[in-house]
């Protein structure tokens, strides 16, 4: 779906709007600027018993101008309709008073995405569903949800849409943007009653509104999940193999993930510090993030600071093989930004 001159989400418009912030800070003293803006519409509606609890629509567009005074930066965030020049002004008087950091910096151009391309990843669909099609896809949710033997209550049901864009420009030279969709439904089921109840739920979230599991089959799955809840028995104490479900068995990733990132493996608070070129998991098991998957939730083009988008092993066959870097965390421990920084117009 092609997107108007006035469009909030219009690309074209918001790397205008990061490429004057940073042409301000500029003008104010900075010897480099970055900036960021970003946009999204989103539309949001919860139903409980098939009464409509909240519906809750939201538009914004903000930026965030990092600036470079020396080795000294400092951050603003402002609104599309707040002055550049002031916000830059503001920002380079911050760096100036900030300490000292050997870290700090831009990319350098010979690291920049060159020409980077959002459109093979299919981050956006160009869908943005009406609060009618919302609200009657929750409704359909909960019929299923309830619809199971053993629910005897909602503990609620949501459906969401969401239209996003972003625009990256550095004073070395870099301008990239990209769009992006994200739809979704959630359920939560109670079962049983008195004083035996459990709840459970279970959700689909995707960048195509096609891709989405059926809102009947989510439905069920949330009340199927609290029906089994019911069931539960105490075990005894013994050896046993565990599988672990999928929701149990992503916080393990979490907890390596968080492990691996560069900021606590430079600060020395992380358990695997010093481990790198070391088997941390079974053989067999590879870590990968891969921000250049179609249609994947993470997927980008390029990361916050402008490198270009690479697939990583963090783990490869069990064995730790790459931290979560970018350009500081890279520069304190005297190695090469892996492309993960993450920029939004805050901190």
């Amino acid at each position: 779906m092609s997107r108007s001159d006035d469009d909030p989400l219009n690309l074209d418009r918001l790397t205008d709007l990061a490429g004057a912030a940073v042409e301000a800070a500029l003008k104010a003293g900075a010897d480099g600027a970055d900036a960021v803006a970003a946009a999204s519409q989103s539309l949001h509606v919860s139903v409980r018993h098939s009464e409509v609890e909240e519906t809750e629509r939201a538009e914004a567009t903000d930026i965030g101008l990092r600036v470079f005074v020396g080795k000294k930066s400092a951050l603003v965030g402002f609104g599309a309709a707040a002055d550049p020049t002031q916000s830059a002004e503001r920002a380079v008087a911050m760096a100036k008073v900030a300490p000292v950091d050997e870290t700090q910096g831009l990319a350098p151009a010979d690291l920049l995405a060159k020409a980077p391309d959002a459109s093979g990843l299919e981050l956006d669909d160009g869908l943005m569903p009406d609060m009618d099609a919302l609200t009657h896809r929750a409704h359909n949710l909960e019929h299923a949800m309830l619809a199971v033997a053993g629910v005897t209550k909602s503990g609620g049901v949501s459906a969401s849409a969401v239209a996003s864009a972003r625009a990256l420009v550095t004073s070395e030279g870099f301008r990239g943007a990209h769009r992006g969709s994200r739809h979704g439904h959630h359920g939560t089921a109670i079962a049983g009653d008195g004083t035996r109840m459990e709840r459970d739920g279970w959700a689909s979230t995707r960048r195509h509104l096609s891709d989405l599991t059926d809102v009947a089959e989510v439905g069920e799955e949330a009340g199927h999940r609290a029906v089994r809840r019911l069931e539960a028995e105490q075990l005894s104490t013994r050896t046993a193999t565990i599988i672990f479900e999928p929701r149990a068995a992503t916080g393990f990733v979490s907890h390596v993930l968080s492990a691996a990132n560069g900021v606590a493996i430079a600060r020395k608070t992380s358990i695997l510090a010093d481990r790198l070129g070391e088997r941390i998991l079974a053989e067999g098991i590879t870590l990968r993030d891969d921000p250049c998957l179609v249609r994947g939730m993470a997927s980008r083009p390029f990361d916050g600071e402008g490198l270009a988008s690479a697939p990583l092993d963090i783990v490869a066959d069990g064995v730790l093989s790459a931290f979560v870097l970018d350009l500081a965390t890279a520069r304190k421990l005297g190695r090469e930004s892996n492309g993960r920084a993450a920029r939004g117009t805050g901190l």
